[in-house]
């Protein structure tokens, strides 16, 4: 396995924060240099990679900026596990801030999210208080999720209570790591929110929409502050889902970029179309294949989107992409985003989609989620509707599928519209995923994710497929390959949504032998 990029970001966006507060994100996984990001306005970038991660995106919020009675937290984590050698390494995401409070009430820990690719883990999210305001201090627990598994999903929505006048809060959320040949990739995001009472009498707490309604007054005083931390030079080659929200004025003028770089927009239905294309401005990552954005626009103000393709993950004959939204609004309003990359195929079969999302803060809010292709490689077109998700409320986990059938090339393009019905906090993320349809084989050759290798005996093979819930993979065998294969049976496996492992002994003294999956 080629070594992997391995690089630190960090993007500030400068607003008035209390004093007090001094957010710090921290990715750790034992193996290599944790990465530390200290971002004193309230917002922080943080990539990282090594030998058992790919690259790992980490944007983190802490707000609401100044209004330390209403405390919330937001991190977003998308990381691919490369299970590249036996031994497991964990990763985990601490993200801390000081000087909440004075505070009486109910704060919400919720986590949401899906494995994009390959055989999930398990994941816990864990919230913390601490009453002397130190910085990741993990004293008093506020919610713990327990382990969360996908399927079903990433999911827990718990309540704890804090009464202090003045207190620290962290996150902590861990990602299982992938054994040897079990990678996998991953969306979450978890959250500390206000929840909408307090335990004593009934009594209300203020929501954390009426404190964002006065984030519109330093709106103006937002700018953007991006420093390179560290780089060097590794190789990624897994794939992964994505997350998108689009506008439909914006789809229009994207329909004149023939193979264009991937392109990340913002749309409120308002204000002017945002347009970020990868590695262009405003795009706060410096990586081909992954779009960072921190911006405002409208009722929203703090929109953060950070999304992925190839070549980072997936590849032309695996499309794979994945993008997560972080968005604060003053008042009730659209946001729409689409997320667009070109140059795909050949590749067919099944486009399985899936979005998850929550609240962070009280209020009412709806997602929907749509995947377009455009035979004539352009990107942002929406000329064929390949998949839905519908429109379902916040909090959600909503999932789609449709017929890929292009000619080589094309363009995909996910598209994720929110509408708020007032002032609050989401975090949605949806991926995409293209599954082998009945009757195809997956023999090496590009297919679906078949791998074959010796085990560290030598005694047996280790063949190795992703697979999709509604279809059964028979593993077959033939003395030749070709047109000369007569195929049989080993066995039929159930596909499991993850990638499924099949063990063959190796005879030496038989003649050599060809091994496939084909779909039923």
């Amino acid at each position: 396995m080629k070594q992997l990029t391995k690089l630190a970001v960090v993007a500030a966006m400068a607003i008035a924060v209390s004093a007090h507060a001094v957010p710090t994100l921290t990715i750790h996984d034992g193996s290599a240099p944790d990465v530390v990001v200290t971002a004193a306005a309230g917002n922080a970038v943080g990539t990282f990679g090594d030998s058992y991660w790919a690259i790992v995106i980490t944007t983190a919020f802490a707000a609401p900026p100044g209004f330390a009675t209403d405390p919330t937290m937001d991190v977003s984590i998308q990381a691919t596990a490369l299970g590249a050698k036996d031994t497991i390494h964990n990763l985990t995401v601490t993200w801390s801030a000081t000087g909440f409070g004075p505070f009486n009430g109910l704060l919400a820990g919720r986590i949401t999210g899906h494995a994009t690719g390959g055989t999930g883990r398990d994941v816990t999210f864990n919230t913390y208080y601490d009453a002397g305001n130190v910085l990741n201090a993990e004293t008093t627990s506020l919610t713990s999720s327990g382990t969360l598994t996908d399927p079903p999903g990433y999911n827990s929505d718990l309540v704890g209570t804090v009464n202090q006048s003045q207190f620290s809060l962290t996150e902590v959320l861990t990602i299982a790591g992938s054994p040897a040949g079990l990678g996998a990739g991953y969306a979450v995001d978890g959250s500390i929110g206000v929840a909408p009472s307090v335990p004593d009498g009934g009594m209300t707490v203020t929501l954390l929409g009426a404190a964002l309604s006065g984030l519109a007054l330093i709106r103006r005083r937002i700018t953007l502050r991006v420093c390179r931390v560290e780089k060097s030079h590794r190789k990624v080659n897994m794939a992964r889902g994505l997350k998108v929200t689009l506008a439909g004025a914006a789809l229009a003028g994207l329909t004149s970029w023939a193979n264009a770089a991937a392109t990340l927009t913002l749309y409120d239905g308002v204000n002017p179309l945002i347009t970020v294309v990868d590695n262009g401005p405003g795009d706060l990552i410096g990586l081909t294949g992954s779009i960072v954005i921190h911006t405002n626009v409208g009722v929203w103000v703090f929109a953060a989107s950070s999304s992925e393709t190839k070549p980072i993950f997936g590849s032309a004959t695996d499309p794979r992409m994945d993008v997560n939204i972080q968005a604060y609004s003053t008042a009730a309003g659209s946001l729409r985003v689409v997320f667009s990359d070109d140059d795909f195929g050949p590749a067919s079969g099944i486009l399985n989609i899936k979005v998850d999302g929550h609240l962070v803060s009280t209020g009412g809010a709806t997602v929907t989620y749509d995947v377009y292709g455009d035979p004539a490689n352009v990107v942002g077109a929406t000329t064929l509707h390949i998949a839905s998700a519908g429109t379902t409320p916040l909090p959600t986990t909503a999932t789609g599928s449709g017929t890929l059938t292009l000619p080589t090339p094309y363009s995909l393009t996910q598209v994720i519209t929110i509408i708020a019905a007032s002032a609050l906090g989401v975090d949605v993320e949806a991926s995409y995923y293209v599954g082998a349809s009945p009757g195809a084989v997956g023999d090496g050759t590009g297919g679906f994710g078949f791998t074959a290798a010796l085990d560290s005996t030598g005694a047996n093979l280790v063949l190795r497929t992703r697979t999709d819930s509604s279809h059964n993979y028979v593993l077959q065998s033939s003395p030749a390959s070709g047109a000369a294969a007569v195929w049989s049976g080993i066995v039929t496996n159930a596909g499991t949504g993850g990638v499924i492992t099949n063990v063959v002994p190796v005879d030496p003294a038989k003649s050599p032998q060809f091994f496939r999956y084909k779909v039923e």
